[in-house]
């Protein structure tokens, strides 16, 4: 576990699971945003658009549903259909197929398509650590 954080299996239906990076012992965002009836509908959007994703090859919907922010350590963006729900994930490369590390949501802006650098900082940092955590593993 580096730096306090750890990868953990996040199932979303049918042993379906999605790899997700938490604070150590505590709950992951997917699973916070499923208890919430509010948050219910965004939660279903983004575990239908990352098992879509996560299963073929990402780098399949680079362009569409994919956007790179930082190559050297493999961060990403991922856009949920039509709304503005983003994702920042970690994507780890390997000789087999590569894994996401969803690191948390946040809203799109429409039009402009930046990120704040505050939420680049923080996936940044986060991106790090999800790789030193696959890399021990």
């Amino acid at each position: 576990m580096a730096e306090g954080y750890e990868i953990v299996e996040h199932d979303i239906e049918c042993g379906i699971s999605v790899l997700v990076l938490r604070p150590e012992g505590k709950t992951d965002f997917l699973a916070k945003m499923a208890k919430k009836p509010k948050q219910l509908e965004r939660y279903r959007l983004i575990v239908q658009t990352v098992e879509r994703i996560q299963y073929e090859e990402p780098e399949t919907y680079y362009g569409s549903l994919i956007r790179s922010l930082d190559s050297e350590i493999s961060l990403v963006e991922i856009k949920v259909g039509h709304k503005v729900i983003r994702i920042m994930a970690y994507v780890h490369r390997t000789s087999g197929p590569s894994r996401l590390v969803l690191l948390f949501d946040f809203n799109g802006h429409q039009g402009t398509g930046k990120i704040p650098p505050s939420l680049m900082d923080k996936a940044r940092h986060l991106a790090r650590i999800a790789r030193m955590n696959m890399e021990e593993d």
